[in-house]
């Protein structure tokens, strides 16, 4: 009796998810007070599947067992499509009352094919700068967190980012997050101002402020060919910078050659030495490079003392050396190898400048 109700809710939860889906794609091109009455009855029906969904049994990660029953994989199927098309509504209902709904956007472009003429140059400039083809611009890191179903970026109009972002894709949290990410992204990228539309998205959307403002500096870093968003963030990193901000923002801007403002951020984002062993040697290297470039040459001494206190066994790796060499180059690129070799190398960090100075004799 149990399996023969749940069956019966499942196709009633089938049912109604056509139902909403219906109304909600048959909403556009309407009056923006029928849009929204449509929308917003879409969204009732999507909240109580959801629910119902989840009660049943269906996981909130959106993950399934290989080895459940049929029923419910398809159950966990209807939830997960159930969660994005709720926010594919959150967001056609946020452009219907902002008037967004229709028309296209990007207009500083110049249309559609110039602003994918931009994202490409982008790409092209990301990879010319990292020096290899593994290196993405934070779009792209957007585009592969929503799942294995890539949206061709960019859109059209509003209503068509909402619908090839949220509606395919994994359902899981953290794809969910990078979806919305995503669609702010859009909207800051289309030229909107940050502080009105796209902050009254990210408010309905429940956007934490912090992840907000890394998205907008994502979009100002992607576009940094142009002085003014790159000034901007400049401006704006040293104001958000924590602890878990991604070291990427902080290798962007050493790239860009603003090394002021990513020691800035370095410093903010610079965990307790205590927890030092969590970062890998890329980041570590990076706050290394950073201080060099400032001129810092005894704080950056310091933070390659500080990672061969913290890892033992640093000193046997490639990364040790590649810490030691740092310090090296920096030396004979500036004239000052001697100032370098002066400062107290001790113990293992000593041993690997002797093996590095002995190769290079």
């Amino acid at each position: 009796a149990y399996l023969r109700d749940g069956e019966c809710v499942l196709a009633w939860a089938t049912n109604a998810l056509k139902s909403g889906e219906a109304r909600l794609d048959g909403a556009s091109g309407r009056p923006k007070d029928a849009q929204v009455l449509a929308i917003e009855d879409a969204m009732r029906t999507f909240d109580a599947l959801r629910r119902v969904t989840e009660t049943l049994g269906a996981d909130v990660s959106g993950r399934t067992a290989s080895d459940v029953a049929p029923q419910f994989k398809r159950l966990q199927s209807v939830r997960d499509e159930v969660v994005c098309r709720q926010l594919q509504a959150e967001a056609l209902l946020w452009a219907a009352n902002e008037g967004l709904s229709s028309g296209a956007v990007g207009a500083r472009f110049g249309g559609p094919a110039a602003w994918a003429g931009a994202v490409q140059r982008r790409r092209a400039l990301a990879t010319e700068s990292g020096g290899n083809s593994n290196v993405s611009t934070f779009l792209d890191d957007l585009l592969a967190g929503v799942g294995e179903h890539k949206p061709a970026y960019p859109f059209k109009t509003v209503s068509e980012a909402a619908r090839y972002i949220f509606v395919d894709g994994s359902a899981s949290p953290t794809a969910l997050i990078a979806k919305r990410c995503l669609f702010l992204y859009f909207l800051l990228d289309s030229g909107l101002p940050h502080d009105e539309a796209p902050m009254r998205y990210a408010t309905r959307a429940r956007f934490n402020p912090r992840l907000f403002q890394e998205t907008r500096a994502a979009v100002l870093l992607d576009d940094s060919a142009n002085e003014a968003s790159l000034n901007e963030a400049c401006s704006l990193l040293p104001q958000i910078a924590h602890p878990l901000l991604p070291v990427k923002f902080i290798g962007h801007l050493a790239k860009c050659g603003r090394t002021a403002a990513a020691l800035t951020v370095a410093r903010a984002r610079a965990p307790n030495a205590a927890h030092l062993g969590a970062q890998d040697i890329e980041t570590i290297s990076l706050d290394v490079s950073i201080r060099l470039a400032c001129g810092l040459v005894a704080e950056g001494f310091l933070a390659v003392r500080d990672a061969f206190k913290a890892l033992p066994d640093l000193y046997k790796s490639s990364s040790g050396k590649l810490l030691i060499t740092l310090l090296v180059d920096h030396g004979v690129e500036n004239l000052c190898l001697d100032a370098i070799l002066s400062l107290p190398f001790y113990g293992d960090m000593e041993n690997v400048l002797l093996n590095l100075l002995w190769e290079r004799r």
